[in-house]
């Protein structure tokens, strides 16, 4: 692997929720441990939000998620296994859903846009 294709650190939620909110088309930011975040969009279908982006691992997802979620709303989640909760409000007027689930042995979150 050359240095040009080297993976990128995974950046902030909040600048993958910009990046994807400002794809045409972009519905949904979905983050799964082992997976690359991806971008739902319209008509397309699952994309990578950028190709140099590298899988999520069990301790990222848990880092990029307290990073919005304050720690009693953490605290709740996480002794039930999942929560919803609105970020703020879209570029559009809409709100920004965080939708956030534990399967079997990690966590995965959709950002609905």
């Amino acid at each position: 692997m050359t240095a040009a294709s080297a993976p990128e650190a995974l950046p902030r939620l909040w600048d993958m929720i910009h990046e994807a909110g400002v794809i045409d088309g972009a519905r949904a930011l979905h983050l799964a441990v082992g997976r690359p975040p991806l971008v739902r969009v319209q008509e397309e279908g699952l994309r990578p939000l950028r190709e140099t982006l590298p899988p999520i691992d069990a301790k990222s997802i848990i880092v990029l998620l307290c990073g919005v979620i304050d720690p009693e709303r953490w605290d709740a989640i996480e002794s039930v296994g999942d929560g919803e909760m609105i970020l703020s409000r879209g570029l559009a007027g809409r709100p920004i859903t965080l939708n956030v689930f534990r399967n079997s042995e990690s966590w995965s979150a959709v950002v609905h846009l």
